[in-house]
C-alpha cells in the first residue's frame, strides 16, 4: 500500500488568514518497534492527492487544500510502500503558525491492518490536551515505552 505524507508552507488572506510552516515526518511501529520508512521519495503532487492532503490535516489543523489555492503556497509530498499489516503509521506533523507564533506538534496514528487503514488517533491544534496526556495515550496505543517513544520522535 502506497502511503503519502506532505509539508507546506501557505500564505493567504481569504477566505481565512494563514501563514504558516507545516513538516511532517512518519514513523511505523510494528510489534512495539518503532522505525522510519527507508524508501520516502519525494513525488510530484497531483489533484488525486487533495483527499489525503485533506484527510491529513483537515483534522489536526482544520486546513484544508482549498485553504492553500486562496493564497500562495509550496507543498512538498513523499510517499513509501508498506507491506507490513498490522501496522501502525504515526504521522509527526510540526507546525508553526507565523501570524499567532505559535509552534506546536500533532500526532495523527492510522493502523494498517489487513489492507484497511483506520485513524486511531488524531491531534487537533484547537482542543490539544496536555502534553503528558497525549504521551500517554499515543504510548497505550501503540504498546511501546513512553521513553522509546520521546527518544525515537523526539520528544
Amino acid at each position: 500500500m502506497k502511503e503519502k505524507f506532505f509539508s507546506f508552507n501557505v500564505v493567504a488572506d481569504d477566505p481565512k488568514p494563514l501563514n504558516m510552516e507545516v513538516s511532517t515526518e512518519v514513523f511505523l511501529v510494528k510489534n512495539r518497534e518503532i522505525s522510519k520508512p527507508s524508501d520516502a521519495n519525494v513525488v510530484d503532487f497531483n489533484p488525486e492527492d487533495i483527499i489525503c492532503f485533506d484527510d491529513d490535516f483537515g483534522g489536526t489543523l482544520n486546513i484544508s487544500f482549498n485553504d492553500l489555492v486562496h493564497g500562495k503556497y509550496n507543498i512538498e509530498e513523499k510517499e513509501f510502500d508498506t507491506e507490513d499489516d498490522d501496522v501502525f503509521i504515526v504521522k509527526k506533523i510540526t507546525y508553526i503558525d507565523i501570524r499567532n507564533r505559535e509552534k506546536n506538534t500533532l500526532f495523527k496514528i492510522d493502523k494498517l491492518k489487513e489492507g484497511i487503514k483506520e485513524t486511531v488517533y488524531v491531534d487537533n491544534r484547537y482542543f490539544l490536551k496536555p502534553w503528558k496526556h497525549r504521551v500517554r495515550v499515543i504510548t497505550e496505543i501503540l504498546d511501546i515505552d513512553e521513553q522509546a517513544l520521546k527518544d525515537i520522535i523526539g520528544l
